[in-house]
């Protein structure tokens, strides 16, 4: 079972050349990429499934981008609308940073530095 929906995906990113299928695969693979990052086989937590959401919705406005659907602005008589897709996937990727922090901060042994570092911190150092 899926970590989350194409419509959990498409709250934050909706673009109408990228199937729910597609969006299907790209959380496929978002969600082994998220639980390789946080060492992690857990499928309910919400931390990374948000993380997941994130990380999908980042990587369907790049797909988008890349087949044209978002241009970087457009004007009509009297405005010009910009939109800047870039600033859009930084935003997704940097709120899929927040959730893997906040497993991580949940879950120590995910980035605890004393578990980078090898220091035992079960006998007070010794």
């Amino acid at each position: 079972m899926s970590m989350c929906s194409p419509d959990d995906v498409r709250i934050h990113s909706n673009p109408s050349c990228i199937t729910d299928l597609e969006i299907s695969t790209i959380i496929t693979s978002s969600e082994n990429y998220i639980k390789r990052k946080a060492k992690s086989t857990d499928s309910t937590n919400a931390d990374l499934i948000e993380a997941v959401i994130h990380h999908a919705a980042a990587i369907v406005l790049k797909r988008a981008h890349l087949k044209g659907e978002y241009a970087n602005s457009i004007e009509t008589p009297g405005s010009k609308i910009t939109f800047d897709v870039n600033k859009q996937i930084q935003i997704q990727e940097s709120e899929r940073d927040y959730f893997l922090a906040q497993y991580s901060v949940s879950n120590p042994s995910y980035s605890s530095p004393s578990y980078h570092s090898g220091f035992d911190c079960t006998h007070g150092g010794r």
